[in-house]
């Protein structure tokens, strides 16, 4: 179980060394003598944390109160960059996969000693102010599409990146997912692509998905299958089939009937 004490551990981590090894990594800060990228970031997310509302002036008080260096709002303005940006991404990046996901446990059930690995991807949307709309385009205003992959047998992130809210799931994850030998892939229909599930089915790893309607379903002698006939009289259903009528993937199709 991770603890309260494990986790301010981690989060002083994210936000100390690892947020200014981030920095100078990606070109946010050259010299450290007059602003670190702990500084910065600690700023900007204590200040916003209480009030959304903080001037440039507010940043560099609170700057100055907590880092006790000098800083102008003009100094502080000319530090919002995309470098400073990105920064942002990578940073929030680390700390997704240290502090929320870092101290998983592994998991136990029976089912998951089948598989060296079970990743499950999904995404959530996050809106974000009009002013970012340049920047992070979602169907109607701005928002950010944030996708990830999660091996739920082991704990931790495998994949992790950022999207424009209105990218469909399908452009946000490759098409070739590289999963540990005998790993289990597991997602919604929101990533159900024929090819990636044969990139994964031809590296001997498995998948679990839900059918995606008008999906041509065959039998073990190559014959298309009526679906409808098949579930009209039984409450479950565990059949043998190929999926795609180029494709042909085999499978396992499990259907069980549920209440209206």
């Amino acid at each position: 179980m991770t603890t309260i004490a494990q986790i301010t551990k981690d989060w002083q981590e994210v936000f100390g060394a690892e947020a200014n090894a981030i920095a100078r990594a990606v070109g946010f800060i050259q010299r450290e003598k007059k602003m670190t990228g702990s500084g910065f970031a600690l700023t900007l997310m204590s200040s916003w944390l209480s009030d959304k509302a903080s001037s440039l002036a507010d940043l560099a008080h609170a700057y100055v109160n907590s880092q006790g260096q000098p800083m102008t709002r003009q100094a502080l303005n000319s530090r919002f960059t995309a470098r400073a940006a990105h920064f942002m991404e990578c940073l929030v990046a680390a700390a997704i996969k240290k502090v929320v996901w870092g101290g998983v446990q592994s998991q136990s059930h029976a089912w998951f000693k089948s598989f060296s690995a079970v990743w499950v991807c999904d995404s959530t949307i996050i809106s974000l102010p009009e002013q970012l709309s340049a920047l992070w385009q979602g169907t109607s205003g701005s928002s950010m599409k944030i996708q990830v992959c999660m091996d739920l047998k082991y704990g931790g992130i495998e994949q992790l990146s950022f999207h424009h809210g209105r990218c469909h799931d399908q452009s946000t994850l490759a098409d070739v997912i590289q999963l540990p030998a005998g790993g289990l892939f597991v997602a919604d229909l929101g990533y159900f692509k024929l090819a990636r599930l044969a990139h994964i089915s031809h590296a001997q790893d498995y998948w679990l998905t839900r059918y995606k309607g008008g999906t041509q379903l065959l039998d073990e002698a190559r014959q298309v299958i009526d679906l409808a006939a098949c579930l009209a009289p039984v409450d479950r259903l565990d059949l043998s089939v190929r999926v795609g009528m180029k494709e042909q993937l085999p499978c396992r199709l499990l259907a069980c009937r549920v209440s209206d």
